[in-house]
């Protein structure tokens, strides 16, 4: 069996905003987008948050179940204001118990697109910030690792980036008949969370 050290992926990807913006941007004020416990991981972080989108040396988009125009205004004045704009992760889409909604990777595009400004950097899956830090947190070798998600773009692609051995899980976003099963993203497909306890490495 693989090791039962767990790394959730909320966790996770506020630690990796959290933790890359102040090494990277120690003097910097903050403004973030996304849910209350994002702006907790920066304070705990040490790091200098502002509501001043005029102000912010540094935009961070996280998952704002609240967005809306006030939201998307704020932070197309903090981008054009020359904030380092940086999002948490790409999905363009989440499953929920109600059914399908946007991702973060959705309201990081709608200000991309308002701004006319490209992410300089993405902390979370499936780039390597977040290999980094979730390695680091499970303290374990890659090649005893399991990367379990339901996203081939993001999920699957940084195990496969990471050297992690992968698992879709067929919960909502894709199904057997998507075409990107096709291409064999991931080293085991299942049909549910409980399927992931019968695997071996």
């Amino acid at each position: 069996m693989y090791p039962s050290r767990v790394a959730t992926y909320e966790t996770v990807t506020k630690s990796t905003g959290a933790k890359h913006v102040p090494q990277e941007y120690p003097t910097a004020n903050v403004l973030t987008i996304g849910s209350p416990a994002l702006d907790h991981e920066f304070s705990e972080a040490d790091g200098t948050l502002t509501d001043d989108p005029t102000d912010a040396d540094v935009l961070v988009v996280g998952k704002d179940r609240s967005f809306d125009f006030e939201t998307l205004t704020r932070g197309l004045r903090a981008v054009e204001s020359g904030a380092v704009f940086i999002g948490t992760n790409e999905d363009r889409k989440v499953p929920t118990d109600s059914g399908i909604i946007p991702g973060c990777g959705a309201l990081i595009a709608a200000i991309s697109y308002a701004g006319n400004h490209e992410p300089e950097q993405i902390c979370g899956k499936p780039h390597d910030p977040m290999i980094e830090v979730s390695l680091d947190r499970l303290a374990a070798d890659p090649g005893d690792c399991l990367v379990i998600g339901d996203n081939p773009e993001t999920d699957i692609e940084m195990g496969r980036r990471a050297g992690l051995t992968t698992v879709l899980v067929l919960t909502g976003l894709v199904d057997r008949e998507d075409p990107m099963l096709a291409d064999e993203p991931a080293d085991h497909v299942v049909d549910s969370l409980e399927d992931v306890s019968t695997l071996r490495n």
